[in-house]
């Protein structure tokens, strides 16, 4: 090149196809069942977020252990946490089933929900080592009416 060529042209680019138009979701339409569903799934999810704080203040109050009575204020602080959060956890479940029958999709978000009551049970219910009344419960602070069978 000398300075006065130019460098060759290229082929004009093809244009690009057009955005095909939206169609259905795979697993269909949402419905309304499916819309309930979700929605009995995020009040079950708040329902299991306020049991798993009761559980854990009456094991306090129970046992006698926590900073005042059954530890409710730190529970009390936790409360908005946690209803929110498991309230999460159960959409979340819901949503990442399969769309079946809304009953069968229930399933897996009551089991789930149960194992995060059974879990937040076991961590800020029971506190181990703490000293509690040795009377009452336990060194691992278990309170008596708990079931022997169900982690603690």
């Amino acid at each position: 090149m000398t300075g006065t060529e130019h460098p060759p042209r290229r082929a004009p680019a093809e244009p690009l196809p057009a955005d095909p138009a939206p169609g259905p979701v795979p697993d269909g339409p949402r419905t309304w069942p499916h819309v309930l569903s979700l929605v009995a799934s995020g009040v079950l999810g708040a329902a299991a977020g306020g049991l798993a704080i009761s559980l854990a203040a009456h094991s306090r109050a129970s046992c006698d252990a926590g900073r005042d009575a059954g530890g409710r204020t730190e529970l009390a602080l936790l409360l908005p946490v946690l209803v929110v959060g498991f309230a999460f956890c159960g959409v979340m479940v819901a949503m990442l089933t399969p769309r079946r029958h809304p009953l069968l999709r229930m399933l897996p978000v009551v089991l789930a929900l149960g194992a995060l009551v059974l879990w937040f049970f076991a961590v800020r219910g029971t506190l181990d080592g703490y000293p509690g009344d040795l009377g009452r419960c336990g060194p691992d602070n278990v309170p008596p009416w708990w079931p022997g069978w169900l982690p603690s």
